[in-house]
């Protein structure tokens, strides 16, 4: 099974000269590229920098190009009820937007880590909750967690203030302790590829599609990187094992 992760769209920003739609063409062109069939494409969150319905049709229109099943996950620029009706799920009054889905190999449980109207991230009780539900109904599939905070800090306090909080990732990993299932964790929102290990199991943090943050352990403000866009690629095999690749649209 071979899932693509794309983060870090900001379709509508203006960040820079550079434009979101044409380096998420370019991404969209290189996954075309590849001489796999992808079988999944999960996108981890910040699809639209102001989240209005024309940005998110802008977005979908080059990723329905993929011709692949298309998962979205919640960012903290998204707008929650508009990605909802995106992603074919019921309004639900503001609820966190999290669900599950079968790949094959491997089941994706895509879980919400935003707070509306702020950039860090959090895991309440009752989100963990769903997600304790979630894991017991397939303690036997291999799994992969995708949210759009991945559960570190980096050493960088400027990317370090908006982080998923200390009791979220402390209660995260007490959930995961008891579910062995989860062979990978997936996030994005740093706009920078790492890798490192969350609970036991690898982390992996995919790069933006639109423009790249360099690691400055020193630095007071996000400032972009003369990097091309990226994107990552997780072959999973039936055991579950997954082998991760960051690639460009270079």
């Amino acid at each position: 099974m071979v899932l693509v992760t794309l983060a870090d769209l900001h379709i509508g920003a203006d960040w820079f000269a550079t434009d979101p739609l044409r380096t998420l063409s370019a991404i969209v062109d290189a996954v075309r590229r590849l001489d796999v069939a992808v079988d999944a494409v999960l996108v981890l969150g910040d699809v639209a920098e102001h989240g209005s319905d024309d940005e998110y049709a802008r977005a979908l229109t080059e990723l329905e190009r993929l011709d692949a099943p298309l998962h979205l996950a919640m960012g903290n620029r998204d707008d929650r009820e508009v990605l909802r009706r995106r992603v074919g799920h019921e309004p639900a009054s503001g609820a966190p937007l999290h669900y599950a889905a079968d790949l094959g190999a491997a089941r994706l449980i895509v879980l919400d880590t935003t707070i509306p109207g702020r950039d860090g991230g959090e895991l309440d009780r009752d989100r963990m909750a769903w997600l304790e539900r979630e894991l017991a109904a397939g303690p036997r599939q291999p799994t992969v967690l995708a949210m759009h905070h991945p559960p570190l800090l980096t050493g960088a306090p400027v990317w370090d203030a908006i982080a998923l909080s200390e009791p979220s990732r402390a209660a995260l990993a007490d959930v995961l302790a008891g579910h062995p299932q989860v062979r990978l964790l997936v996030g994005g929102h740093l706009h920078r590829p790492l890798i490192t290990e969350f609970s036991e199991r690898p982390l992996i943090v995919a790069p933006s599609t639109y423009v790249q943050f360099p690691l400055r352990l020193r630095a007071t403000r996000l400032e972009a990187a003369d990097e091309p866009p990226g994107y990552a690629v997780h072959v999973v095999a039936d055991a579950g094992q997954a082998t991760s690749y960051f690639l460009s649209a270079a």
